[in-house]
Formats: structure tokens, sequence, C-alpha cells
């Protein structure tokens, strides 16, 4: 928990960092929704059973089968010019894992975990305080790609002059980060979990 407590924004490209914090949240994430919500979640035993299990699905659940979770602590501040939707309402889902559940799970659940901690932004100000847990299907952020409901978000970071094309089919650079990421608005999801504060502390 100490990890998690002392949290701070580090640089976006440091994938080790992030894949590391990213273990921690999801040990976390699968206790509290066993004790406070009325789902049951198993931590997937394919990743670690096979040489290929870190590309397996994060979770298992009863009623919802394979599923991911995707934990968002900074808002995107400029989402309401990129997409219309509020800052606070807005989570991001990149193309490589959309890529990359194409081929391996055809109809992925995906929790988002959302709590805004690092809300203050020195040039935007401050967004407000958001703390929810939101399901939504694969083929639903299709849909809501294929309906221009949304946009797409390019990391100009990790653009490379000279991308492996191969590699850019699937959403990543060499470094095996996400070039881009959709912007969905939680409204189009199912609540599990909303509060008001963090009831997690």
């Amino acid at each position: 928990m100490d990890a998690l407590r002392n949290y701070r924004v580090h640089d976006p490209q440091d994938k080790a960092r992030y894949c590391k914090e990213g273990e921690l949240r999801e040990q976390r994430f699968i206790k509290m929704m066993n004790e406070q919500s009325h789902l049951t979640l198993w931590a997937n035993p394919e990743k670690t059973a096979t040489p290929k299990g870190k590309y397996a699905a994060d979770l298992w659940v009863p009623g919802y089968g394979y599923c991911d979770l995707k934990t968002q602590e900074t808002p995107f501040f400029r989402s309401k010019s990129k997409s219309g939707i509020p800052p606070e309402k807005a989570v991001t889902f990149n193309s490589k894992d959309l890529a990359r559940y194409q081929e391996i799970y055809e109809n992925i659940g995906i929790f988002f975990w959302v709590n805004w901690v690092n809300n203050v932004h020195d040039r935007f100000g401050t967004c407000p305080y958001r703390w929810g847990v939101y399901f939504i299907r694969l083929h639903e952020i299709y849909e809501i790609i294929n309906s221009n409901a949304t946009a797409s978000h390019a990391y100009l970071g990790r653009q490379e002059t000279d991308s492996d094309h191969f590699l850019a089919t699937k959403g990543m650079n060499r470094e095996g980060n996400a070039l881009d990421s959709w912007l969905l608005n939680v409204d189009w999801m199912e609540p599990i979990l909303v509060s008001q504060h963090n009831p997690w502390n």
C-alpha cells in the first residue's frame, strides 16, 4: 500500500515503472472489489501459467468472463476540446490494447477504476474529483469509435520518424508504448461502484 499512497506522476514513457505500479493496483482492486462489491474477482491464472501470460487478461469474473483493469488517476484535462467529453468524465483507452484484444479476446470486458488523485494542473486548473468503477465491453468501445462519438489523442513523445510499420499497425512504438488513445465517457459505461470520496482509503 505504501507504493500506492506514495504515487506521483512519473515519466509517461517509463513503461517498466507503470507495469510494476499496475500490478500493485490490480492486487488492491481485486481485494477491495471482493470486499465491497457484488462481484467476485480472481486474478487470471493464465498470466503466470505460460511464458506468454503477460498478454493474458488481468481478471476472471463470473458472469463477466475475462476482463482487464484500467486504472486512471490523472484526468485528461483537454478532453472537452478534443472530444466534447468533460475531463471529470473522460477516461483513455489506448490503441495498442484495442489491437491486442481484437486478436486475443473477441469481447473482453474492461473495468475502469477512476480515482482523480492528480486533478490539479498548473495550466488547466482543477478538475472536479471523481471516484468510481465502471464496466464496458470491447464491442461497445468499437461501436463508440465507429459512430464517431469520440476522438483519439496521439502521444507526441512516443511518435517515431522511422517507426516500425508492423508495430505501428499494433498501435505501439519500439518501446512497446501506445501511440495514441481513444477518449471515452464513463456515462457510456455500467457503473459498478461510485462514490463522492475514495471509499478504499
